[in-house]
């Protein structure tokens, strides 16, 4: 009853032992929240299995070695805590584990306690190492590989259950906690592992194979293995590629069976809990939506040929800070041919007399990330020729945002609206042949979105609840055989969409599509 107890303990103790640290607890994502996201999960995990979510690393000063940079953890790590904790490790049981005064179904490996890091930072993470705080058990980071040795490699668990590692991230300047926390777990429980869920679907096939048909796998994981030269190969793809025989071959499949970490059940469960919003999720996306269009209104504004690119962003920037979001990616402005670079973010030019404009701007409220793109008139109002071409694009994105209905395919819908690309190029008779459309970018995207700017992979289907980013963009460069006036021009139009039962909801809305509404905008007289 004791332990059942301290279970039930409310987010009160734990801002008590944990109150000296700068993790903002007034959030969203307060503990009891996050504490009904991990149930969730360990109702999802299979038997025996225990989850490894890692809140990631990073270099904490800036190449000077004086500024620090501000942490952001991995999306599945705050997911489920709600923590801006570095080089933190977060265990999820499927069943009760024996401690030696009761029992627990969470550890939570953070940080040691760092009389130079509370001296010049304030972090105090630790809080009381072996209490129950949170719904889990707080362990040093230092603990760690003891633990892995002596729990987690005991054989009392069939799987574990962790999200994919890539290599760099075990080389990082920086990240040496990291790296050795991430090294220290796979070491410890399999022979080898693989760096990639690709590897390890290599493995069920290896565990399956028979000696006829040992040549032909051979050479499928060979051809992976030499297609990431530069990254170290996994020991037991590379042992299986100089299997001779069936003895070798044993061997082998017997290293595979050994092989507890499972590096693909993890991202697919957290995948599917993080695409259905909950309300609370909706309700921060919402906000952060209308955060990111004020900033557009102000950006469009202050775009006059003659001024600079980054003028603009910084009144965008003004406006994100001053609402208290940050910036989930470098502020995009390009201006004139700038705008038909998909990835300039330099903002250094100065804005021409003609031509377009591209607004690409992103913000990250409590954690959730919107973004929303715009283009605008480099001399404030349309020409004719630039209203035709603008209102085509505009029509392509109206088509894709009526097909974003619950149970409508991301595929379909893009295949449903890419041929207006097509009426595009003849009515404007932007190419003559098939070849002059070869260097032309063209695009809709739908993605989802929340604690990632995109968070991968995109679902099979939309469903109520979900928050998609839909973009529609074309990007026409100089070197492209285009009538030369529309050479070195780029239009993009993104939005943030909510799916509800009656249809998508344009959460962007705020900043108006037509032209005579941009031009509007842009006058600073209305939205």
């Amino acid at each position: 009853m004791k332990i059942r107890f301290f279970l039930l303990i409310p987010v009160f103790l734990f801002i008590f032992l944990i109150g000296r640290s700068q993790i903002d607890l007034n959030g969203p994502l307060t503990s009891a929240y996050a504490m009904l996201r991990r149930a969730d999960l360990r109702a999802k995990l299979p038997p025996q299995s225990c989850a490894v979510i890692f809140s990631g690393g990073y270099d904490q000063f800036s190449r000077s070695g004086i500024v620090p940079r501000r942490f952001s953890p991995s999306p599945n790590f705050f997911y489920l805590t709600g923590l801006e904790i570095p080089d933190g490790v977060l265990l999820i049981f499927s069943e009760p584990q024996k401690l030696e005064d009761g029992e627990y179904q969470e550890i939570l490996f953070v940080p040691d306690q760092s009389d130079l890091a509370l001296r010049y930072t304030g972090d105090a993470y630790a809080g009381e190492f072996g209490k129950q705080t949170g719904g889990w058990v707080l362990r040093p980071a230092s603990q760690w590989r003891k633990y892995c040795i002596e729990t987690l490699g005991l054989g009392n668990l069939n799987r574990i259950l962790a999200l994919p590692l890539e290599p760099a991230n075990f080389r990082k300047p920086g990240e040496l906690a990291y790296a050795d926390l991430g090294s220290i777990l796979f070491e410890n429980l399999s022979p080898g592992f693989a760096f990639a869920p690709a590897a390890q679907r290599f493995y069920q096939q290896i565990k399956q194979v028979d000696s006829a048909g040992v040549h032909a796998l051979i050479l499928k994981v060979n051809a992976y293995l030499d297609y990431f030269p530069g990254i170290p190969r996994d020991p037991v793809l590379d042992a299986f590629t100089h299997v001779d025989g069936p003895r070798a071959l044993g061997k082998v499949q017997a290293q595979v069976a050994a092989i507890k970490v499972d590096l693909i059940l993890l991202d697919q469960i957290m995948a599917e809990m993080r695409q259905v919003k909950t309300q609370r999720e909706l309700k921060i996306l919402r906000k952060s939506a209308d955060i990111l269009s004020d900033a557009v209104r102000v950006a469009a504004a202050a775009v006059a040929a003659g001024s600079k690119e980054y003028q603009v962003a910084a009144e965008a920037a003004s406006v994100l800070g001053k609402s208290g979001a940050e910036l989930a990616m470098p502020l995009r402005v390009a201006s004139g041919p700038r705008s038909a670079l998909p990835y300039y973010n330099r903002n250094r030019e100065t804005i021409p007399q003609s031509g377009f404009v591209v607004v690409d701007f992103a913000a990250k409220l409590d954690g959730y990330c919107t973004r929303l793109s715009r283009t605008l008139p480099a001399g404030g109002k349309f020409s004719a020729g630039q209203k035709q071409i603008y209102d085509m694009l505009l029509s392509i994105h109206q088509t894709a945002l009526a097909e974003c209905k619950p149970g409508a395919k991301p595929s379909t819908i893009a295949n449903k609206a890419l041929p207006g690309f097509d009426t595009f190029f003849s009515k404007l008779a932007l190419a003559t042949n098939r070849s002059g459309k070869s260097k032309v970018v063209r695009s809709v995207n739908i993605s989802p979105i929340g604690l990632d700017l995109n968070e991968l992979p995109n679902p099979s289907s939309l469903a109520v609840g979900m928050v998609l980013e839909l973009e529609t963009a074309i990007y026409i460069p100089g070197n492209s055989r285009i009538n030369a006036k529309w050479r070195n021009t780029g239009i993009v139009l993104r939005d943030v969409i909510e799916i509800t039962a009656s249809g998508p909801v344009v959460l962007t809305k705020g900043v108006g599509w037509t032209t005579a509404k941009v031009e509007t905008m842009m006058g600073g007289t209305g939205k």
